[in-house]
């Protein structure tokens, strides 16, 4: 009903507490009621990975930059000399780069066509990681970085709500996320104080409670304030946390949209680094610029593709 609150159904809480905003401009844009209010819906469901494209990416998207994309790292991955022998052809890679990152597949089957060995198919998809970086424009991988990326982008709950995602993160790398305090705006310095305190939380003998990660993370995203939530998301897409920011904008250019790491930069160190953050007016230019590359039916129909990327 018009007027009402939005239900919290994820930990979104910064993107949902931004959404009142866009929910006022759009009939100035010819949205109706009814329509601003299911855009808005799919806008605070949308997943970890699938918010953070939708706010940071600063290029407007275009129609079929996902196929463009896949179909040139399946040239590289054909090209690369060591993984010739592998037998793996284009047309898989393109299908498995869909499958999981697009198309919600679970890893295991998604990946199955490249190679029946468990093992082989490891080391296969660690390539396609380092030629997905590559095309994607980034800097160089350190050393174990492609295999790290790849793990990050094989469980389903890294595109899940951002609780999900936290946890997810933190068991597979056996680290908290590096919070960078020291470079926050002078006014919140204090703020990442908290999110380390639950950190240190989780901590036993030197390594994160697993068994307690999820559920403490999501308490964590549905109670704290949006600026403890902010500083969180900050140190989650920092520089120090390279192979999750990777991760985000492999995810992102998988699925059309031109996210880069100036853009994490510039969420890094503004959006997120503000004494009150408010992400009303950020929802409103992602809103223009999505439709302005994609039209309407063609932004809904990403929206529901990006929000149902969950296993």
């Amino acid at each position: 009903m018009a007027g009402e609150p939005m239900a919290l159904s994820r930990f979104n809480k910064l993107v949902h507490e931004g959404l009142g905003e866009l929910k006022r401009r759009l009939p100035e844009r010819w949205v109706g009621e009814r329509d601003a209010g299911a855009i808005a819906d799919e806008i605070d469901d949308l997943g970890f990975p699938a918010a953070v494209a939708f706010l940071g990416a600063r290029e407007t998207p275009r129609d079929g930059a996902h196929r463009e994309f896949a179909e040139k790292v399946a040239r590289r991955v054909a090209g690369d000399e060591q993984l010739k022998d592998s037998g793996v052809e284009q047309r898989h890679v393109e299908a498995a780069i869909g499958e999981l990152l697009r198309d919600g597949v679970p890893a295991e089957r998604a990946l199955g066509r490249l190679g029946r060995d468990a093992g082989w198919r490891e080391r296969v998809f660690d390539g396609v990681v380092a030629a997905l970086v590559a095309e994607a424009g980034l800097p160089s991988l350190a050393p174990g970085q492609a295999h790290e990326i790849a793990e990050i982008l094989k469980t389903g709950e890294f595109y899940e709500d951002f609780g999900a995602a936290s946890a997810a993160i933190g068991a597979l790398l056996g680290r908290a996320p590096k919070a960078a305090a020291s470079d926050a705006p002078a006014p919140v310095r204090e703020a990442p104080a908290t999110a380390l305190e639950m950190w240190d939380d989780l901590m036993e003998d030197g390594k994160l409670d697993k068994t307690r990660l999820k559920p403490r993370l999501q308490e964590f995203y549905a109670k704290e304030s949006p600026r403890t939530v902010a500083e969180m998301t900050r140190s989650l897409i920092g520089p120090e946390n390279r192979s999750v920011r990777y991760a985000i904008i492999i995810y992102a250019r998988a699925n059309g949209v031109l996210l880069r790491e100036s853009d994490l930069d510039l969420l890094h160190d503004t959006v997120f680094a503000g004494e009150a953050p408010d992400l009303g007016a950020l929802l409103v230019e992602a809103y223009d610029r999505f439709v302005s590359g994609l039209g309407n039916y063609a932004f809904r129909d990403a929206l529901k593709r990006m929000r149902s990327r969950r296993l």
